[in-house]
């Protein structure tokens, strides 16, 4: 590759039209930085061909002579290993789950499908979540990406060590095979998982033939990142299209939102957003979704300039609906604390003036008033509480959280300001912030943003959990903060 060029420029024009052909097939977003490695990854597939011409292999991939999925297998090469992101999986097993069992008929085969699964621990991950959850021998798993050779090594079955990194390395060792110095998905997992060819950029899903229609759960996590705004809103349209009335989309941390490109409810869990289709008339028991809980908000601002002290301790473990405070609750928070986590909301919002007295019971109180569907109660609670707790860190991240689920961005920064202001080394807050900005437009601000969230984890191991973080770990977020830093051309700066 040409050294003389500046940074960020194609060593030869026909990278220009080589690139342009990624982005036209796949919806890719190449920016600048990104050049030089898809101009490397073009140079692969070049001598894969027989080339060393750029011109040449253009001219190849503009007339169909060479197929631009074999440039594209070459650029998009998939980050992925066993049981990423345990929240998600765990909001699966015990909440999706449960609540398709409650809302299919009886023996109703699951049909979950992993999109952009690369070589393939997401899809096996899933099926294992589905055995654990109760449904292994009534589920089947569709496994698809754009890239042929990694498609074939998840078709094999067979990882190294790599592909058990991450807090969860044991429970896949445990549950994988060792053979050979290699770790083997068992034969009963396989047997539920298939997998197939599909661009997430073409029209040609949701469809019978390739079993992309009707389907119960998908999981499309860490790929919509990667694409140009208008494909991810085609996207959005058709994995709305490819679930069944009453299912569910999962998508990963750093992924743009999708509740206004489709017309999904969008649902805050402790593991994020995430996307249901409403089916023809919903259920009447409360307990036939998962709990919402406002969500990570996604939106602009720039992290308060005082330095951050280092990371609070890890809070005590939590049930999913709410936290406990470390002192045995009093009657009304105990009381409504059990009604979280049975999903009686009412029974919550009936207790407002006793437990809007203390900060665990008012963010119950929020918790409460989003998940019986009242935004603008939500909203009036989230702030009256802030407000008379206002040394309440997680009382601040639930009014952004409430603020940003109802599109009121700007006061969800200002939230997140007085909340960072607070506590500067909650890094899901600097996450939170970090998507806001990049989804305004403030590159530079996100990548501060992400900075901050990359420093405050590495001052911890790689599975402890984070500070108002719901179970999520240090490790993990690291990695979404290192990807996104290179997606935004910050991945070489520490600073």
């Amino acid at each position: 590759m040409s050294t003389g060029s500046p940074p960020g420029a194609w060593s030869h024009p026909a990278f220009a039209e080589i690139a342009a052909e990624v982005v036209r097939h796949a919806g890719l977003r190449i920016p600048a930085h990104r050049r030089p490695e898809v101009e490397e990854a073009a140079r692969r597939a070049m001598r894969a061909a027989g080339l060393t011409d750029p011109r040449a292999y253009a001219d190849r991939l503009r007339d169909g002579r060479l197929a631009v999925a074999d440039l594209v297998a070459a650029v998009t090469v998939g980050e992925t290993y066993f049981f990423r992101d345990p929240p998600q999986l765990a909001l699966v097993r015990d909440r999706v789950v449960p609540a398709l069992a409650a809302s299919r008929p009886a023996g109703h085969a699951l049909r979950a499908w992993s999109a952009a699964c690369a070589t393939g621990e997401e899809a096996y991950t899933l099926a294992f979540t589905l055995e654990q959850a109760g449904v292994g021998e009534r589920s089947r798993v569709l496994g698809t990406d754009i890239s042929r050779p990694a498609l074939a090594r998840a078709r094999a079955g067979a990882y190294g060590d790599w592909s058990l990194r991450g807090p969860e390395r044991a429970t896949a060792a445990r549950l994988l095979r060792r053979e050979g110095g290699r770790w083997k998905v068992p034969s009963r997992i396989r047997a539920r998982v298939r997998f197939e060819y599909l661009n997430l950029a073409d029209a040609t899903y949701p469809s019978p033939g390739t079993g992309t229609a009707g389907v119960d759960l998908v999981l499309c996590r860490n790929a919509l990142m990667y694409l140009e705004r208008e494909v991810v809103a085609a996207v959005a349209r058709r994995l709305h299209a490819a679930l069944a009335p009453g299912g569910w989309l999962l998508t990963g941390l750093a992924d743009p939102p999708l509740g206004g490109l489709a017309p999904f409810e969008p649902v805050s869990t402790a593991a994020g957003v995430v996307y249901h289709r409403p089916a023809e008339a919903e259920p009447a028991a409360p307990r036939a979704r998962p709990p919402r809980r406002p969500g990570r908000p996604q939106a602009p601002a720039t992290p308060p300039p005082a330095a951050a002290p280092p990371p609070p301790p890890p809070p005590p473990p939590a049930p999913a609906a709410a936290r406990l405070p470390a002192a045995a609750p009093a009657p009304d928070l105990a009381g409504a604390l059990d009604a979280l986590r049975r999903g009686d909301w009412g029974a919550v919002l009936d207790r407002a003036g006793a437990l809007l007295a203390t900060p665990e019971g008012a963010a119950a109180l929020v918790h409460a008033a989003a998940n019986a569907g009242d935004p603008p109660r939500a909203e009036a609670l989230a702030a009256r509480a802030a407000e008379a707790h206002p040394l309440a860190a997680e009382l601040h991240l639930l009014h952004a959280a409430v603020l940003a689920d109802a599109g009121r961005l700007e006061g969800a920064v200002e939230a997140l300001r007085r909340c960072l202001y607070l506590d500067a080394g909650l890094a899901v807050a600097h996450a939170q912030l970090a998507g806001l900005l990049a989804r305004a437009g403030d590159q530079a601000g996100a990548r501060r943003a992400w900075r901050s969230v990359r420093r405050i984890c590495a001052a911890l191991p790689p599975d402890a959990p984070l500070p108002l973080g719901d179970g999520r770990c240090a490790g993990p977020l690291s990695e979404v903060a290192s990807a996104q830093l290179e997606l935004l051309g910050g991945g070489d700066d520490r600073g």
